[in-house]
């Protein structure tokens, strides 16, 4: 029983690892070029072992702002940012302020 309670543990904790690996196929990006491009070290993405750090989230999507950062950390929601939508949304709020 305990096995099986560790094994349901790791699948859990390697779920925003997945994820990232998902985006990375949608985008046609393989992790060593991911990496280099976030300025992440090389293994990276293999070496997540519970879950993505702060810091290293704010990293990626500064790199990647079309990734869904809830997306990335719970699953809910879509894996994808509309960034041309958030920009329209950001320019008609600054319109509004005038």
């Amino acid at each position: 029983i305990i096995s099986i309670m560790r094994m349901d543990k790791i699948r859990n904790d390697n779920k925003e690892k997945e994820r990232l690996k998902e985006f990375l196929k949608f985008k046609g990006i393989g992790q060593t070029k991911f990496e280099a491009a976030a300025g992440l070290p090389r293994g990276y993405v293999n070496n997540i072992r519970r879950s993505i750090t702060p810091e290293k989230l704010l990293t990626i999507c500064l790199y990647f702002p079309d990734l869904n950062q809830v997306w990335l950390k719970t699953g809910e929601g879509e894996m994808t940012k509309d960034t041309h939508l958030s920009l329209k949304a950001q320019v008609e709020e600054l319109k509004r302020d005038k």
